[in-house]
């Protein structure tokens, strides 16, 4: 028997207390979840954490990446063609990390559908937490990937290993 809870450090008799009441709730085989509803305290503090203060670093991240895409643009005349290859990279990169902030919102908005459709999955369960995590793993595969400097010494590493 596997349970999976968000607090899986708590003591047994709270543990066997907490299957006793969601048993009937969510059973899936062998997997007995315990997701808090959406009106409870701590998911309203997470989602408030996840969207609420996401949002003006989103705004921040996409109005300085647009300033940066503007003042390249009007440089771009002056520029060579190995310059404007490299511009191109360097957008693609501010847009992706421009993006990552929106990863928590989706999680939010993920446990939100699960939760309102009462979909109780293990695996929904658990990606709804993967999504807020991912930005701190992407930004630095995005730079890894982008600028020249580090793709090329990424590029060696990966082909030695």
């Amino acid at each position: 028997l596997q349970i999976l809870f968000a607090g899986s450090q708590i003591p047994d008799d709270e543990a066997a207390a907490l299957i006793t009441k969601y048993t009937h709730y969510n059973t899936t085989h062998l997997i007995i979840t315990g997701t808090l509803p959406i009106t409870s305290i701590g998911i309203g503090y997470a989602h408030f954490l996840c969207i609420i203060c996401i949002l003006p670093a989103y705004f921040l991240t996409w109005k300085l990446r647009s300033q940066t895409v503007s003042t390249l643009n009007n440089l771009a005349p002056k520029m060579s063609a190995a310059s404007l290859v490299l511009q191109k990279r360097f957008v693609q990169m501010l847009t992706l990390q421009a993006l990552t902030p929106l990863l928590p919102v989706l999680s939010a908005v993920a446990y939100v559908v699960t939760q309102a459709m009462e979909i109780h999955n293990p695996v929904l369960e658990a990606s709804d937490q993967m999504y807020a995590e991912l930005p701190a793993i992407v930004n630095p595969i995005i730079v890894f990937c982008y600028l020249p400097t580090y793709s090329r010494v990424f590029r060696e590493f990966d082909i030695r290993c």
